[in-house]
């Protein structure tokens, strides 16, 4: 239980590097402070978790047609949400929501190589 624990917490980290990543290369998304991209980290998991899969099924037939491109723009819509719904963290359009999570992506990739 403590080992699940201590994954979650490496992964929230991991998470919280990819928006900073994507706050500093993105010039639509902006983030105030730390807590802000904690928040958010936090928040853009559990949305990951719990919404997300349900979206994915219910956009299924868009997702095939579009050899699964319409994923990245279920991604996008998720960093938006959560920039709506944290004060701190902005996201500005739908070009900086899904430019964002290509690097928030790309970010996460790379560092859960080491895990």
């Amino acid at each position: 239980m403590v080992h699940t624990a201590i994954r979650y917490v490496i992964r929230l980290a991991i998470l919280f590097t990819g928006i900073a990543a994507a706050s500093l290369v993105i010039p639509g998304i902006e983030v105030l402070n730390p807590w802000s991209a904690i928040k958010a980290a936090i928040l853009l998991s559990v949305l990951n978790v719990l919404i997300k899969p349900v979206i994915i099924l219910l956009t299924l037939p868009i997702t095939l047609i579009s050899l699964g491109f319409f994923l990245v723009v279920i991604n996008g819509f998720m960093l938006w949400l959560v920039g709506y719904a944290i004060d701190g963290f902005d996201v500005t359009g739908i070009p900086a929501s899904i430019l964002g999570s290509i690097v928030i992506s790309i970010i996460n990739m790379l560092l859960y190589r080491f895990l």
